[in-house]
């Protein structure tokens, strides 16, 4: 595989950043932790608003994505977003996604969501995954989430990759949230491994701070605003 096509790969290789409550966007929309989905979505009827920078190290190159923007809108039964990010001496990368809740949690079920991932740029790919995320624990403070990751670039010569991911959220009284995820098998990048936290500056803004492998990190503000 060229360089430049694993480097794309793993620039547009998740980035999700997501509450103890609702999904935040994230470079390439989707609600969820570092690298993976959850199975929250925004808000009925509201918007959430990232802006942020990410950098990772390949092959002893550091890749600065900056800006990364990216802008959801909740429904009632799910999601939908665009995005925009680029890395430096890469084609921008522009994104669309939707997601549709499949079933509410209840009654000790999990709730589960099904999206669809497209995105441009030098190594195109359409994604689609399906996840369930449940609370755990007194207060609702931890959540889980398992899901399925079928990635499909819209390459002739590459082919598809299906694989497994998991994550973790703890959500503090105070407001913040950490969080832990792992994808055993990017099409671009192999294992993937994320940790977030994200600081509430005011009611609806919130500081986002993640780490990963390859030297990963990303440092965002989210926003959100609308609503009833």
């Amino acid at each position: 595989m060229k360089t430049s096509v694993f480097i794309t790969g793993l620039v547009i290789s998740f980035a999700f950043m997501a509450t103890a409550t609702l999904g935040a966007p994230s470079s390439i929309g989707p609600s969820g932790i570092m690298n993976m989905p959850t199975a929250e979505t925004v808000a009925a009827d509201s918007f959430e608003l990232l802006l942020g920078y990410d950098s990772l190290k390949v092959a002893d190159e550091r890749i600065n994505v900056i800006p990364v923007a990216a802008l959801a809108y909740g429904l009632p039964n799910g999601e939908i977003g665009v995005s925009y990010f680029n890395a430096d001496g890469y084609t921008a990368v522009k994104g669309a996604h939707a997601k549709y809740v499949i079933a509410r949690r209840g009654d000790g079920a999990p709730q589960v969501s099904a999206g669809v991932i497209y995105l441009s740029g030098d190594t195109a790919e359409t994604d689609l995954y399906l996840v369930a995320s449940d609370n755990l624990g007194a207060g609702d403070r931890f959540r889980a989430t398992f899901g399925i990751l079928h990635q499909n670039p819209n390459l002739l010569e590459a082919g598809s990759n299906t694989t497994g991911m998991v994550g973790m959220e703890f959500g503090t009284p105070g407001g913040m949230t950490f969080g832990l995820d792992y994808i055993f098998h990017d099409i671009a990048a192999g294992e993937m491994l994320g940790a977030t936290v994200h600081v509430p500056v005011t009611s609806n803004l919130t500081l986002q701070v993640g780490a990963g492998n390859y030297a990963r990190y990303f440092i965002g503000l989210a926003m959100e605003f609308g609503g009833r």
